[in-house]
């Protein structure tokens, strides 16, 4: 190659080492910028390590939320010779700047402050969610976020003392909700919810709000909460249209001065009737159907050992639809009404659909008849077919007549092994698998 093509060869190449260079500058200052913005967002904090170890230094080392205090940020520093063990760096790896780490950490935490729920990236995608803060719930922004997906929520506010004049608004923007579930700790009026598009809610209550302001409510669990003014009791009864299970818990009985819900209530859609942990007046059973103009088909109830005919009044409502009955603490004459019933009494009924019956805490119980009866329903022509039969003693209780138990024994048995579910036993063990085995 001549001297002159040489000359325009080197020429050629400082131009492009220039260009290089300048390139090369354009890039520094770009990073230091895009450093410069991630510092100033950054959710952990920005060092020169694997992602993976960055993510455990902070895991590992940052304490619990409400456990923050001053100085309790220096924690990852003190397992940077572990995690650098584990990871098999070199010094040269980190970098070490006193101070950035608890800089990062408390630009997040403030951050994090002024980001309420609604600004969340996935909060369009939730479909259930559980939220049970120690703070008030007014500060995660939950009226202003849209949750377009949202259909059951579970929420809490257990440690902030809720303002019931002045409520939190909630999932204003979220029009598919329609399952609500409070702790027993929290009750209703610190919320206000869409109430128009409710259809089931379970949760605490110490009013009538539910009933008065959900009118769609299908299903409604409530723990019964003591109240003292006499403003939220109902002059005359509330009636609810849509509503078909109901299962309360009162706290407090009617007769110590708590609330006597089943009296303030029509419901002509009622269905299902749970009240197995609430003692209440035979009275207001019976008024409740009454009023309502219906007939139930799942019947859970604690009779206090009463006796059977006490609650005729009450059977002789549902006794041609009952489908599914429990009884809490039946007396001796109450179970010989449902085992063994006297065809000549006045109060007979004879539940022909009844297709599951659980008894809980009954007297000593004679496994001969209990085997009849279970036989009789599992045979009868005019008697719809049992399908599910429990029987839940106390422990001190469980099998103590001997005699009958060892007569009816194999009866039961074949009754389960032709298909009809058979729970005998206390209240976490089920003897069925132990009936079975002395065939």
């Amino acid at each position: 190659m001549s001297t002159a093509a040489l000359r325009q060869r080197l020429a050629e190449l400082d131009a492009e080492i220039t260009q290089q260079k300048l390139a090369l500058t354009v890039l520094e200052q770009n990073l230091t910028d895009v450093q410069r913005q991630l510092f100033a967002t950054a959710i952990f904090p920005v060092l020169k390590l694997p992602n993976e170890l960055t993510s455990e230094i902070f895991a590992l080392c940052v304490p619990a939320i409400e456990e923050l205090r001053e100085g309790k940020y220096t924690r990852p520093a003190a397992l940077w010779a572990t995690l650098k063990i584990r990871f098999d760096l070199i010094d040269k790896d980190i970098v070490n700047e006193p101070g950035k780490v608890e800089t990062f950490v408390e630009q997040w935490l403030q951050r994090a402050a002024r980001r309420p729920l609604n600004y969340i990236p996935f909060h369009q995608k939730i479909e259930y969610l559980e939220l049970y803060s120690r703070h008030p719930l007014h500060q995660l922004g939950l009226d202003l976020a849209a949750f377009p997906l949202l259909k059951r929520v579970a929420v809490g506010d257990f440690f902030a003392r809720p303002n019931t004049l002045n409520p939190y608004n909630v999932f204003a923007h979220a029009p598919q909700l329609h399952t609500l579930l409070l702790p027993d700790e929290v009750v209703l009026p610190f919320l206000r919810v869409p109430w128009q598009q409710l259809t089931r809610f379970e949760g605490g209550v110490d009013n009538f709000q539910l009933f008065r302001t959900a009118p769609n409510l299908i299903e409604a669990k409530c723990s019964v909460q003591d109240v003292d003014e006499a403003d939220f009791f109902p002059i005359t009864p509330i009636s609810h249209a849509c509503l078909q299970s109901l299962t309360l818990t009162l706290t407090i009985p009617p007769w110590q001065g708590g609330i006597d819900i089943l009296s303030c209530l029509t419901l002509p859609a009622l269905r299902s009737l749970h009240i197995c942990d609430t003692i209440a007046p035979i009275d207001d059973h019976s008024m409740l159907l009454r009023r309502s103009a219906v007939s139930l088909r799942t019947f859970s109830v604690n009779v206090h050992c009463d006796r059977h005919g006490k609650w005729a009044k009450f059977f002789s409502r549902s006794n041609d639809t009952l489908e599914n009955l429990e009884v809490l603490n039946p007396s001796e004459e109450f179970l010989k009404g449902i085992l063994l019933p006297d065809p000549s009494s006045r109060d007979l009924y004879r539940f022909p659909r009844l297709q599951t019956l659980s008894l809980i805490n009954p007297p000593d119980i004679n496994y001969t008849v209990l085997a009849n009866f279970l036989r009789k329903r599992s045979t009868s022509t005019e008697l719809a077919k049992l399908q599910s039969f429990r029987l839940e003693c106390s422990s001190d209780a469980f099998m103590n007549d001997e005699s009958s138990y060892r007569v009816g024994i194999d009866d039961l048995s074949t009754l389960a092994r032709g298909g009809m579910d058979i729970y005998i036993g206390i209240k976490d063990k089920s003897y069925v698998n132990h009936v079975r085995v002395r065939v």
